[in-house]
């Protein structure tokens, strides 16, 4: 039964990541934006209509779709009252677990680092000058 209980929390971090992913590309399909995805979900900004206010846009859309799971997580467990007692602490349990994964997910995306969602923002409300530094210290090839 923990092996299984393992399983499923992998399974849901997985589709956890799957859905910031698929977050971006409503993002970028909602602005127009000619976006390819390439490797492990990067984007190339540079190919953006407006690349500040672009990359900001699409940066936010991930942790906005965890921050959203998460709420729908939370409200998802107003439903646990009506079931039986071993199915609603199944749902009870998973619901918790998508609920500290996609806030985890948020929070870390957040942090103001390259080449991190929070970093990509940090970029876009910066002065050029200031951003320009940032790149220039970035030794990750984002």
């Amino acid at each position: 039964m923990a092996a299984w209980a393992r399983q499923l929390q992998s399974a849901q971090a997985h589709r956890s990541t799957w859905d910031h992913l698929v977050a971006w590309a409503i993002a970028a399909a909602a602005l127009a934006i000619p976006v390819r995805l390439r490797q492990a979900g990067t984007s190339q900004f540079l190919r953006l209509r407006n690349p500040r206010r672009d990359m900001v846009l699409v940066a936010a859309a991930g942790p906005a779709m965890n921050i959203a799971l998460a709420i729908f997580a939370a409200l998802a467990f107003h439903i646990v009252g009506y079931l039986p007692a071993t199915g609603a602490h199944w749902l009870a349990a998973n619901l918790r677990n998508a609920l500290l994964i996609n806030v985890v997910l948020a929070v870390f995306n957040l942090f103001p680092l390259l080449p991190l969602d929070g970093g990509r923002i940090l970029l876009g409300v910066l002065p050029t000058a200031a951003a320009g530094h940032l790149l220039g210290s970035n030794r990750t090839g984002c």
